[in-house]
């Protein structure tokens, strides 16, 4: 079952870790040709299309959320329809229930008027609801989804959990800096109206306006419209490819991410179901994990410096191999790299040695 966590494992013991690395070397410069070969040999189509939209929430700023088109592909189908046809745009958010921890919007204007609704979805509840998942809500009846939506503000794998398939969709996940966005949200006082809302958050607003009859609608929070900002590979970071784990920063983890899938898999297609699909390893999107991934990475750590990346949409060099000569100081940092990583395997090590013993 995969999970949304975004914090990688290392995969395999440090001896085989470091075996591979050589090998990894020697591979990059062959591995391009060698993944057209296999996808010629196999009749393989690249990776499919995923979205990313940007909730664009009136004083509080711009969430982004990747939706995961072949993992809940008739959640992601209702949502784009809703988004399409502009029915969220002026929606409020409904509920924040910081018991659960959930923002939940998509189904009222700011006056308390439903939204117009397709049909029901069937449900694909087998993601776990994480922090920053972005999850469709129902009724009592699992197929009952409509237009309604929640962003999980905690861990809520137990609460709404996969049992007997009696989760919630979960279709997306926020990416970037977004959360601070939706925690900003979760956090405005909250106000027991009739329901639905009798856990509606309003800004600037009082329990003593309640008493005296204040309007609650100017005091809503606004999803004033959403649209879909660009396609990208399936599993590729919308962000920035070279954040392979999402984290925000770029450091040597997000290349041991790319090694560890190596290790444990070889060159290989991009799998939904065959681990982590929150983890963008695929960096290149040409869907395959291949060395070609960790040469972008590497390079990049080496051009740039660990930190936060620069996002897509600003220029970023194109590079195929570890063939560049970069200034002395990113030298440095490439040796920085590599220390960091030796002293990871090392603590390996000793961990299996104290095990052994």
């Amino acid at each position: 079952m995969p999970s949304v966590t975004s914090n990688a494992t290392v995969v395999g013991d440090a001896s085989a870790l470091r075996r591979h690395v050589p090998r990894l070397r020697i591979a990059s410069a062959i591995a391009p040709l060698f993944g057209a070969l296999v996808l010629v040999l196999c009749g393989a189509t690249s990776a499919g299309a995923g979205t990313l939209v940007s909730l664009n929430f009136t004083n509080f700023g711009t969430v982004q959320v990747d939706l995961f088109t072949e993992l809940a592909p008739l959640s992601v189908a209702n949502f784009l329809h809703y988004v399409n046809d502009s029915l969220y745009d002026d929606t409020m958010i409904h509920r924040v229930d910081t018991g659960l921890g959930v923002i939940q919007g998509g189904g009222y204007s700011p006056g308390g008027v439903p939204v117009a609704t397709f049909e029901q979805v069937n449900n694909e509840s087998w993601l776990h609801n994480r922090r920053g998942t972005l999850a469709m809500a129902r009724g009592g009846d699992v197929d009952s989804a409509k237009s309604q939506w929640f962003i999980n503000t905690d861990n809520n794998t137990v609460d709404l959990g996969l049992a007997a398939g009696q989760g919630y969709s979960v279709f997306g996940w926020v990416v970037g800096g977004g959360m601070s966005v939706v925690d900003a949200i979760a956090a405005v006082p909250t106000f027991n109206y009739d329901p639905p809302f009798n856990q509606i958050p309003l800004q600037d607003f009082t329990q003593q306006d309640k008493i005296n009859g204040v309007d609650p609608t100017p005091h809503a929070v606004v999803l004033a419209s959403v649209e879909v900002i660009s396609t990208h590979p399936t599993f590729r970071n919308p962000i920035s490819r070279v954040d392979v784990n999402n984290d925000g920063l770029l450091t040597p983890l997000d290349s041991l991410i790319v090694i560890n899938s190596l290790n444990a898999h070889g060159i290989h297609f991009v799998d939904p179901f065959e681990s982590n699909p929150f983890a963008y390893r695929d960096v290149n999107g040409d869907g395959l994990i291949s060395p070609s991934d960790l040469v972008v990475v590497i390079n990049s750590l080496i051009a740039n410096g660990t930190g936060n990346p620069a996002p897509l949409a600003m220029p970023q060099p194109q590079v195929s191999s570890l063939a560049v000569v970069p200034e002395p100081r990113a030298w440095v940092l490439a040796a920085w790299c590599i220390l960091a990583l030796g002293c990871l395997i090392g603590y390996r090590t000793r961990l299996s040695a104290a095990a052994a013993a």
